[in-house]
């Protein structure tokens, strides 16, 4: 049996400074391996959490935190996990998911940083 699996991440907690554009501070998820060739999926700014989980169309998914530095708020979180969208039974009955890979990679950007 074949079990197709993507990433479903879950915003659980969103507390970020506000813009009507997210171009103060924001998180972005990107389905795929890098930020320039994954498709982004979600970008998230203020304090609304969604309500549906994020899914990917792949098993890699890249999530950026963008900051402008003048305003410091809680933060976020994201839980994610490995998620089958269906089967495909075929001759053997060997379970190959456990050598199947996942990555989830999250950066971190800031335009400066101050140490006190």
């Amino acid at each position: 049996m074949f079990i197709l699996k993507v990433i479903k991440l879950s915003v659980v907690r969103l507390l970020l400074e506000d813009s009507s554009d997210c171009s103060k501070d924001r998180v972005e998820i990107y389905d795929g391996w890098t930020i320039d060739e994954g498709v982004c999926i979600a970008r998230l700014c203020g304090a609304g959490l969604p309500v549906e989980p994020y899914l990917t169309d792949t098993n890699m998914a890249v999530v950026s935190f963008m900051s402008d530095e003048t305003r410091v708020d809680a933060g976020f979180r994201i839980d994610y996990k490995p998620q089958a969208l269906g089967t495909h039974l075929s001759d053997s009955s060997t379970d190959n998911t456990q050598s199947e890979f996942y990555r989830l990679y999250l950066y971190f950007c800031q335009t400066s940083l101050a140490v006190y």
